[in-house]
C-alpha cells in the first residue's frame, strides 16, 4: 500500500474516532467514503446530503507549464475542474468553491491575478460559485481548492455500490491528456497538425468535468456506483473494482481509443497492440467509469442517448474470479491483466516508463 493510500485510511480511522458533542452528533457523516470516494458524504437534516472534496493541483510543477504550452490562467481553470470532477463522481450539483493560492516571493501579482481570472472562468462555467478561501506568501507556489455540492438523500455515487452482473461504462475516450504529456515533453512539436496540437492541449486547458452526467445518473437512478477517471482509466478500474469488492471484466474492443492517441501512439513507435496502453494509462482525462444495472441498462442506454451523452459499454462486474482483479478480454477472448501503468508517486514520468516497458515487451516478442 503507498504512504498516501495509507494516510487517507489513517485520516478515516481518526474521523471514526471522534468523539460525541462534535458535529457528528448533529449530521452523519459516512467515513467510508472519506477512504474510498472522489467526496465525502454528510448527510444534512432534510431532503439533501452535503457532498465535500478538494484536490491539489501542481500548476506550475505540470511538464507542460514549464514548457510554455500552458499559462496561468490554464492552471487557474484545470485547478476549478479537477474539484468539479469530484462532484461529478459522486452525481452532485455544485454550490460553491474555495480555493488556496499560496504565491513564491518571485510572483507577479498579474501572474497571481490570472490564476484567479481562470479559477473564476471555470466556476462561471460550471455554476459553481466562488465563495472564498485563503491566499499569502510561502517558498513555492501552492493551488488547491474544495467544491461543495449538494445531491438528494441516499443517491450519490458510491465506488462501493457496484453488484455483482453490473455492466461498466465509460463515458468517453481517456489517454488523450497523457498523450499530449508525451507528445510535447519528447519535443514533438509540428509532427502534427495545428488541430490537433490544440486538441490535445485543451485536455490540460480546459478540462471538462462531466457534472450533467453524473447528475443524469443520479437523479434519474441508473447507477448508484461511478468515479473519475483523474488517475487513468487502469488505476480507476483498479480503485472501482476493489471498492467494490468485486472483480471486472473489460472487453478491450469497447473502449474508445480517441484518434489523437492513435496519432501519438504512432509517433512514438507504438505498435497497434501498443495504443491500448496510452489509453489505460495515468491521463487526467476526468471522465466517468460507472456502473448501471442489467434491469435499467435498455432505459438508461435510450435516455442518456437522448439526451446526446456517448455509450461505450466497456466490460462488467462479476464475482466468478478472484476478488479485485480486473482483468480485459481482447477480440479473440484471450484474458489478460490490465495494460498500461496506472499513476502513481513515481517521479519518472508515466510516458517514459510506459515506453521502456513496451520496447522491454517488444524485445522479449522478438
Amino acid at each position: 500500500m503507498s504512504i498516501e493510500s495509507q494516510i487517507v485510511e489513517y485520516v478515516r480511522v481518526l474521523a471514526e474516532q471522534m468523539p460525541a458533542g462534535t458535529a457528528r452528533s448533529l449530521v452523519h457523516i459516512d467515513t467510508q467514503t472519506i477512504a474510498g470516494d472522489d467526496c465525502t458524504v454528510i448527510d444534512l437534516p432534510g431532503e439533501f446530503d452535503l457532498v465535500v472534496g478538494t484536490d491539489f493541483v501542481r500548476g506550475a510543477g505540470f511538464r507542460l507549464f514549464k514548457l510554455g504550452k500552458l499559462s496561468f490562467k490554464d492552471i487557474g481553470y484545470y485547478l476549478a475542474a479537477a474539484n468539479a470532477s469530484d462532484l461529478a463522481a459522486m452525481g452532485a450539483r455544485p454550490v460553491g468553491f474555495l480555493d488556496v493560492l499560496r504565491y513564491s516571493k518571485d510572483m507577479e501579482f498579474q501572474q497571481a491575478k490570472e490564476i484567479l481570472d481562470g479559477i473564476h472562468e471555470a466556476c462561471v462555467e460550471f455554476c459553481m460559485p466562488l465563495v472564498g478561501g485563503d491566499s499569502g506568501g510561502y517558498e513555492l507556489p501552492v493551488l488547491s481548492g474544495t467544491a461543495f455540492g449538494l445531491c438528494k438523500k441516499g443517491t450519490a455515487l458510491l465506488r462501493r455500490n457496484g453488484t455483482p452482473g453490473d455492466y461498466v461504462y465509460l463515458s468517453g475516450s481517456t489517454g488523450v491528456a497523457g498523450a499530449a504529456d508525451a507528445y510535447f515533453s519528447n519535443s514533438c512539436d509540428g509532427q502534427l497538425s495545428h488541430k490537433d496540437e490544440e486538441a490535445l492541449l485543451a485536455a490540460w486547458r480546459r478540462p471538462r468535468p462531466q457534472l450533467v452526467l453524473g447528475q443524469f445518473l443520479s437523479e434519474n437512478g441508473f447507477s448508484r456506483c461511478a468515479m473519475d477517471t483523474s488517475d487513468g482509466l487502469r488505476a480507476s478500474i483498479e480503485q472501482l473494482s476493489r471498492a467494490s469488492g468485486l472483480a471486472m471484466e473489460v472487453n478491450l474492443t469497447d473502449v474508445p481509443v480517441s484518434d489523437l492517441v492513435r496519432k501519438v501512439a504512432k509517433i512514438r513507435g507504438f505498435r497497434d497492440d501498443d495504443i491500448y496502453d496510452l489509453v489505460f494509462s495515468d491521463s487526467v482525462d476526468f471522465r466517468l467509469l460507472f456502473t448501471v444495472s442489467p434491469a435499467v441498462s435498455a432505459s438508461y442506454e435510450k435516455n442518456a442517448r437522448a439526451s446526446g451523452f456517448e455509450i461505450h459499454r466497456v466490460g462488467r462486474l462479476t464475482d466468478k474470479s478472484e476478488p479485485c482483479t480486473p482483468i480485459v478480454r481482447s477480440a479473440t477472448g484471450k484474458e489478460t491483466p490490465l495494460p498500461g501503468i496506472a499513476w502513481d508517486q513515481s517521479e519518472t514520468p508515466t510516458y517514459a516508463r510506459l515506453e521502456a516497458q513496451i520496447k522491454r515487451r517488444k524485445s522479449e516478442n522478438d
